[in-house]
């Protein structure tokens, strides 16, 4: 934490792990559910010459933009019910919705990163804080799936309805508006292209609030734990899915 918020009373009393939390949140990191804007036929709309080159020495390149289309799933996922595909698509205005984007290129094919990455119930092998991840309900093209993190002393669980979309190499999720939530906002997705080389050039956005964490605060710190949760989801996919935490 800088010098600043250390010397700062309002910020001493914040557990500097709070930060840390707020950065690995992620990945299959609301009121809504973010599906991508369009990255153009090679995924590579909205990088400049600079960033492409920065992806074919291997580097995550970030940005951030508050443009989310195909948003807000109000999924109905009662116990009896069957996962909707009711899907009530609407922009969200507020600026904390912004989300944190990222590009960057696994080395394997785009079946396979796609094989790896949408078994959404593997990630406690690979991402540190998760400690459990529960399988309410399954269906083809979406899952609902319900997380427990431990950090430090705190249990935090939330419910996230994932959805799967093949023919577009699209993976997209936001929380089950119908669980008691220990998150104000969780949404996020994943997009991946065919690279050179056989290897898959991958989009990704993702945004989570916590409560009464100011969301100045959570803006600052977030990026660097994004960063670190995909360097973390990168060595599992470039592993074949052998990595572990």
């Amino acid at each position: 934490m800088p010098l600043f918020f250390r010397k700062t009373p309002f910020f001493r009393k914040i557990p500097a792990y709070l930060f840390c939390f707020v950065f690995f949140l992620y990945l299959f990191v609301c009121p809504c559910h973010a599906a991508p804007q369009s990255f153009g036929p090679n995924g590579l709309k909205g990088l400049d010459n600079q960033q492409i080159e920065g992806l074919s020495k291997g580097k995550i390149i970030f940005s951030t933009t508050d443009s989310c289309d195909d948003m807000d799933d109000d999924d109905d996922l009662d116990d009896d019910d069957d996962l909707d595909d009711d899907d009530d698509l609407d922009d969200d205005d507020d600026p904390d919705s912004a989300l944190i984007e990222a590009a960057m290129v696994f080395d394997s094919t785009p079946e396979k990163t796609w094989a790896l990455i949408s078994k959404t119930g593997d990630q406690g092998l690979y991402l540190n804080e998760i400690k459990k991840i529960s399988t309410v309900k399954q269906q083809k093209d979406r899952n609902l799936q319900r997380f427990t993190l431990k950090v430090a002393f705190m249990t935090i669980k939330y419910q996230v309805i994932h959805h799967f979309n093949p023919d577009k190499a699209l993976i997209y999720w936001g929380l089950d508006p119908d669980y008691d939530n220990e998150l104000d906002d969780l949404r996020g997705f994943w997009r991946f292209y065919p690279y050179e080389g056989g290897k898959t050039l991958a989009r990704y956005g993702s945004n989570v609030s916590i409560p009464n964490v100011p969301s100045w605060i959570e803006a600052m710190f977030k990026k660097n734990g994004v960063k670190k949760s995909l360097e973390a989801v990168k060595k599992y996919v470039n592993s074949g899915g052998t990595y572990r935490k």
